[in-house]
């Protein structure tokens, strides 16, 4: 169920990045008709101030530096032009085999979606999410993950992980980072 090294090379790059909402509050007013930050001035801002963006600013990055590393990568979505949006990025490794990667929820690392691969197991995971075991398990069109809390609660997100294409992509994220919530939102792993 674990990436190979090729794809973790690029993902460790962003251990230490934040998932928050509070770039897009703060560049808003600066940003003029276009608000999603290209990848130059997303590293920019991160080299300065420390931050790093939501999940479509995340995934943006994350597709950059695979297809700078020779990562085969696509981004995934669902729920594109409302509150509810959230983007991710599937990668695949040199024999085709695909793994999430979803940094706007701060996953600990990619993991195997492909069901039918020798190296696959619907059985609870440790190592993948921060504070909770996870299940990954078929569904229509796409993957449902389980989270298992240690306090018993079981939460469920579902992955659609057919291709977007890029520009409608980059129109979910320009429509994203238009929307302002009254609460900013803020995720970060701490190392322990």
């Amino acid at each position: 169920m674990f990436a190979p090294d090729a794809i973790l090379r690029t993902w460790r790059r962003f251990d230490a990045f934040p998932m928050e909402t509070l770039t897009k509050a703060w560049f808003y007013h600066q940003a003029g008709d276009q608000k999603q930050r290209n990848v130059s001035m997303m590293k920019e801002h991160h080299l300065e101030y420390g931050i790093a963006g939501n999940c479509f600013d995340l995934s943006i990055w994350l597709l950059d530096e695979f297809t700078k590393d020779g990562v085969d990568a696509f981004p995934i979505g669902r729920s594109f032009k409302t509150e509810r949006a959230h983007a991710a990025v599937i990668a695949l490794d040199e024999r085709g085999r695909r793994f999430l990667c979803d940094l706007g929820d701060q996953w600990l690392q990619p993991i195997l979606i492909d069901c039918e691969c020798e190296d696959y197991t619907s059985e609870k995971l440790d190592g993948f999410f921060p504070a909770a075991q996870i299940q990954v398990k078929p569904t229509t069109g796409g993957v449902k993950v389980l989270y298992h809390r240690p306090n018993g609660k079981v939460s469920t997100q579902v992955y659609f992980t057919d291709p977007v294409d890029m520009s409608v992509f980059w129109e979910a994220a320009e429509y994203s980072q238009a929307a302002l919530k009254p609460e900013p939102l803020l995720e970060c792993r701490i190392p322990f």
